[in-house]
């Protein structure tokens, strides 16, 4: 996900908090693909991956605001 900083990275601290994100995007209208899923170790996730800001547990609501409009 590319951002106004720069590339962004959203990580979630459990299998339960991802679920919850990507059900609410959903009922936002904004499906989420995720390209990977896999357990991090928090303690070396900014040297696995320095090119990336990492967001933790963000809220699909802050993120995507309103409910997308519908296509037509």
């Amino acid at each position: 996900m590319d951002g106004p900083q720069g590339r962004r990275m959203l990580v979630f601290s459990s299998i339960r908090t991802a679920a919850d994100f990507l059900t609410r995007a959903e009922q936002l209208g904004r499906p989420v693909k995720f390209d990977y899923l896999f357990r991090a170790d928090a303690s070396r996730l900014t040297a696995d991956f320095p090119e990336y800001e990492a967001i933790l547990d963000p809220s699909a609501d802050a993120l995507y605001g309103e409910p997308a409009a519908p296509d037509h």
